[in-house]
């Protein structure tokens, strides 16, 4: 595998780099997703009834 030119090797670590970062937000994101999403279930059990 040593055989690739560094233009490759900086391609190949850029392309992981950038996947694992989208990986990384859309996780974070649907995981405040979630979260958000439970804060607003257990205000409208303790709300005003």
């Amino acid at each position: 595998m040593s055989s690739l030119p560094i233009d490759a090797w900086i391609l190949l670590f850029c392309a992981v780099g950038l996947g694992l970062g989208l990986e990384v937000a859309f996780y974070r994101a649907q995981k405040r997703h979630i979260t958000s999403r439970h804060r607003e279930t257990n205000q409208d059990e303790i709300g005003p009834g």
